[in-house]
């Protein structure tokens, strides 16, 4: 009976609402402040990519600690099948953390503002050609134990551009690298490291200055899928999981060769990860 009565008097109520709405005026409207929870944007690249991104209005702050983090494990790209070899893994990173513990034992999170979900179709066919998940904004401290990784990690050594790649020498490489450096990364502790020397990087905008709106974690079919980042350009990922990390960090070849600096992810040495006493 009380629904019943409900839905009757539902439209009398609204059309006696919207009969007494009256235009607001300019200096009104000046006081107003509003922002969407959810927003929902679609482009494309001029190639038959179709990009549709819901965008979700909030900021997250955390400090939070994970065992490991594994994308694409022991996968033959080339035939598609499981190998068990670590080696064939897009990204392996283990004590990852995000945020740290400073020395007063106060927790200094990373930052995420305006999280978003991405997907990426062939306009002609509506096939799903890759999907990723990304901020508008993220800056603060990642650390991790860096084994494989596809994708771009932007840090300057020696105020080196640098690149990463399979081996001492080997072809620079977006997936599944194992060493970065610069000049060609030809010579081991000269220009040439083990991307597992490198404990801890500073997310962010290069100039240090604020935070990055190019951190993503992304997935595609094929070697041909571009995001498109902040400034507007397209950036081309490889095949499999692809990861780009945007840092402030210039290390020296001696940070490179005796391990970046590390930061305390805990209170109490449980005996597993990672911890440094403040």
């Amino acid at each position: 009976m009380n629904s019943r009565l409900s839905l009757i008097l539902l439209p009398v109520l609204a059309a006696h609402s919207f009969a007494d709405l009256q235009p607001m005026e300019d200096t009104a409207m000046d006081e107003m402040v509003g922002q969407a929870y959810i927003e929902m944007d679609a482009y494309d690249n001029g190639s038959n990519t179709l990009y549709n991104r819901i965008t979700f209005g909030q900021t997250i702050k955390i400090q939070s600690n994970a065992d490991e983090v594994v994308f694409g494990e022991a996968y033959d790209q080339a035939t598609n099948t499981y190998t068990g070899q670590a080696s064939d893994t897009d990204l392996n990173l283990g004590n990852v953390s995000l945020g740290y513990i400073d020395g007063t034992g106060a927790f200094v999170p990373m930052v995420f503002s305006n999280p978003y979900i991405e997907f990426a179709k062939d306009s002609t066919t509506n096939d799903m050609l890759g999907f990723r998940i990304g901020f508008e904004e993220a800056e603060g401290k990642l650390q991790a134990d860096f084994t494989t990784f596809s994708g771009q990690l932007g840090v300057l050594i020696d105020g080196n551009v640098t690149t990463l790649h399979n081996s001492v020498g080997g072809a620079s490489t977006n997936s599944r690298a194992t060493m970065i450096g610069f000049g060609g990364c030809t010579t081991a502790g000269t220009n040439c490291w083990d991307i597992g020397n490198i404990n801890a990087v500073d997310v962010g905008d290069s100039s240090g200055t604020g935070p990055t709106g190019d951190f993503f974690l992304s997935f595609q079919k094929d070697n041909t899928l571009q995001w498109r980042l902040a400034d507007s350009s397209m950036l081309s990922t490889g095949e499999g999981f692809f990861m780009n990390i945007p840092t402030s960090n210039d290390f020296s070849s001696a940070e490179m060769s005796a391990g970046t600096a590390s930061f305390t992810t805990e209170f109490i040495d449980r005996g597993v990860g990672r911890f440094i006493a403040p």
